[in-house]
């Protein structure tokens, strides 16, 4: 096979070839040279008749600021990904939190808010989902002191520089003297940094006081497959879900081993 690396065709680079194949065939990584310097991987008939998004033609953008859309107030400040759409930054009315929302997802109300409103109540606090909730339960049974989305920590959009927003970590931890420990932030499986994602990886860096647990974390605390807990909760009455879910913890936490693990999981940094 030849290698194609470091040959540019249609605004893309090859930098080496990638290990996936579609097709049969194999893809290489690239790296357009244009504007938006994405980064990806590409058949090689693909790459030779196609061009990276931001060098086709683009569409003109329909000037939203001011509109309302569910919860969000559009401003005057917009960016073209690499989708070729429009992500305007958009300001929360429910809890003035900002972020970048595509225009489709405005105009179909795909989304209507910043995830504030969609929230599960449980022992007498708000979730915004049900990860969040099993993380509960495990600091209930392990003694863990905690509070709800109570610290607003000032962070800067890497786009907009001259804005200090303020974001609210999922779980402020207390050390057993009642002192501050570090948050936690529950962020489910999605491996990649999304809009929005940029905050919590800011904040775990500038402060490193922040764990940030994905699914393959929670199948380690939970000890078991997280989809198997869920499970339990969806063949349960939607009244009586969240006990049993609560039962099986417990019954996970009740081995001194497993606890001791997710206790140096949860509260050492």
């Amino acid at each position: 096979m030849k290698d194609l690396t470091g040959e540019v065709i249609n605004n893309r680079l090859i930098t080496s070839r990638s290990k996936e194949k579609s097709g049969g065939h194999w893809k290489w990584n690239y790296k357009c040279i244009g504007d938006c310097g994405r980064i990806g991987a590409i058949r090689e008939e693909e790459w030779r008749k196609t061009t990276c998004f931001c060098d086709r033609k683009a569409k003109p953008v329909i000037d939203m600021t001011g509109d309302k859309r569910g919860k969000w107030i559009v401003t005057d400040q917009y960016k073209i990904w690499s989708d070729s759409h429009a992500y305007w930054f958009c300001y929360c009315s429910a809890c003035g939190n900002y972020d970048w929302v595509s225009r489709p997802n405005l105009v179909s109300g795909g989304s209507t808010n910043c995830g504030c409103v969609n929230t599960i109540d449980w022992n007498g606090m708000r979730f915004h989902s049900r990860w969040e909730i099993y993380v509960a339960m495990e600091m209930d049974e392990l003694g863990i002191k905690y509070e709800r989305e109570v610290d607003k920590i000032p962070v800067i959009h890497p786009d907009f520089p001259e804005k200090i927003l303020y974001y609210m970590p999922d779980f402020t931890i207390f050390d057993e003297q009642g002192n501050f420990s570090h948050w936690i932030e529950v962020k489910g499986a999605g491996p990649k940094i999304m809009h929005g994602e940029w905050k919590t990886i800011q904040i775990a860096e500038k402060f490193n006081k922040t764990i940030i647990i994905r699914e393959k974390e929670l199948d380690k605390i939970l000890d078991c497959r997280y989809m198997n807990i869920d499970r339990i909760y969806s063949l349960t009455s939607p009244i009586h879900g969240f006990d049993k879910v609560q039962e099986k913890i417990a019954s996970i936490m009740s081995d001194p081993d497993h606890s001791e693990k997710v206790r140096a999981m949860l509260s050492i940094i």
